[in-house]
This record gives structure tokens, C-alpha cells and sequence, in this order.
């Protein structure tokens, strides 16, 4: 019995590791400033050690090519096809043809007329990344077209943001430090009436919460009993330990 529950993990063991899985490409996307309305898409790829991805120029029997799907969008005019960089060149001897790689990270660019309307472009890219097995992988873009003179990507945009809020509050601040330093001395009163007030229903209150949360992490542990991926485990758990 026992012999025959490990030759049952062992057939499960690599599709349980298939799942969690990580993806080992991550993709970051920009925008760059052409003349007048020229603008360019740029997808940027960064693989993990002994990774490659396969061109979107695959031989007929070949792996799965690198494929750029893009949304219909009135603001944009895609110029020409997406460029890739100069990929590496071998023979796959499992598909018996020569394919087109490329190993650590690659940039592909599309070029586009922008209409100066402010829009998003979206879309998706489908592609299959291989080390001792294949995957294949789908991954979303989205390119934020403002219509200002400089086109900034994403990441950029969160930096602006705090500095922008901070400036707002430090102004306010000062604009209200006068009337904060006349009521000083009320508001201390006001919290220290506050303090002596509300004590006691604080402690009634943070058990009755903690309660709560026991009883809703229960409740959890119940349903998830009753997912796919744990309901079938349970005969096995049990016989293993009887």
C-alpha cells in the first residue's frame, strides 16, 4: 500500500511543479518621440539564465513563432510590421529545421502615426519560450498616447505622482499653520476628552473583531476543503496516516 501511494505522488510531483511554475520572460513596454506624429511602440524582454524565446520568423514545422496581436484603434496607423533584433541561428534537432532565437533579452519596436488624440493602445503577445521543455505563454501590453511633446511610459508616471501630492500638502500646511497654532490648546481638549470617552469600547471592540476574523478564517478553511485541487487529496491524506 505503501509502495503504491508513492508511485502515486511521484506521477503527480512534476504536474503539481508544472503549475506553480513562474513565467521566465518579463516584459516592460515604452513609448518613444519621433518627428511630428512618429511614434514607437518599444517591447522590451529580459529572459532568465538559459531561456530563449523564438523569433516571430519560424521555419514551417518549426516551434510556435513570437506573435504581436493589437487591439482596433482609430487614434494610431501602425507603420510596417514589428522589427525584431538579429536573432541566433541553430538547428533543432527535435523539429528538424533551423531556428531563430534570441537568449537573455531582445527589443522589438513598431513604428506608428499618432493622430494627437489622447488613447490607449492595447494588445497581446503569444509566444513560446523553451530550456529542457517548452511553454507557451501570453502576455497583454498597453501604451498610454497622451499627445504631449514628450511621451513618458508608465513607471514614470508613478514617480510624478507623490511629488506632485507632497507639494499640495506642504502648502497647505503652511497656509494653516496660523489658525493650527490659535486652536492648539481646544484641540489638545478635544482629544483628551476623546481618549476618556471611548476607552472603554475600544477593547470590546477589537475583541469582537478578532472574533471575527477567527470565525471567517474557519469558514475558509472549510471551503477550501471543498476545491478541486484540495477535495480529491483527502482520501490520500488519510490513508496515508491510518
Amino acid at each position: 500500500m505503501f509502495k503504491r501511494l508513492l508511485s502515486i505522488l511521484a506521477l503527480l510531483f512534476p504536474i503539481l511543479t508544472f503549475g506553480q511554475l513562474q513565467n521566465p520572460a518579463k516584459w516592460s513596454f515604452s513609448v518613444e518621440n519621433g518627428k511630428g506624429e512618429e511614434r514607437t511602440l518599444v517591447f522590451q524582454v529580459k529572459l532568465e539564465d538559459d531561456w530563449h524565446l523564438y523569433s516571430q520568423f519560424t521555419p514551417d514545422g518549426g516551434p510556435l513563432p513570437l506573435v504581436f496581436n493589437f487591439e482596433n484603434n482609430s487614434c494610431i496607423e501602425r507603420v510596417g510590421k514589428v522589427t525584431e533584433p538579429k536573432p541566433h541561428e541553430s538547428y533543432d534537432s527535435t523539429f528538424m529545421v533551423k531556428v531563430f532565437e534570441f537568449e537573455k533579452s531582445a527589443t522589438f519596436r513598431q513604428k506608428i502615426k499618432f493622430k494627437g488624440e489622447p488613447c490607449t493602445v492595447k494588445g497581446r503577445i503569444e509566444y513560446q519560450v523553451c530550456k529542457e521543455s517548452c511553454i507557451f505563454q501570453e502576455e497583454e501590453f498597453s501604451f498610454t498616447l497622451s499627445g504631449t511633446s514628450q511621451e513618458k511610459s508608465t513607471p514614470a508616471l508613478e514617480e510624478i505622482v507623490p511629488v506632485a501630492v507632497d507639494t499640495v500638502a506642504i502648502h497647505d500646511a503652511q497656509d494653516s499653520s496660523t489658525t493650527n497654532n490659535t486652536d492648539s490648546s481646544s484641540t489638545a481638549a478635544l482629544i483628551a476628552d476623546d481618549g476618556c470617552g471611548s476607552g472603554g469600547n475600544s477593547s470590546e471592540q477589537g475583541a469582537e473583531g478578532l472574533f471575527g476574523i477567527f470565525i471567517a478564517g474557519v469558514l475558509g478553511g472549510l471551503l477550501a476543503l471543498l476545491t478541486p485541487c484540495v477535495f480529491p487529496m483527502i482520501p490520500m491524506t488519510v490513508s496515508f496516516f491510518t
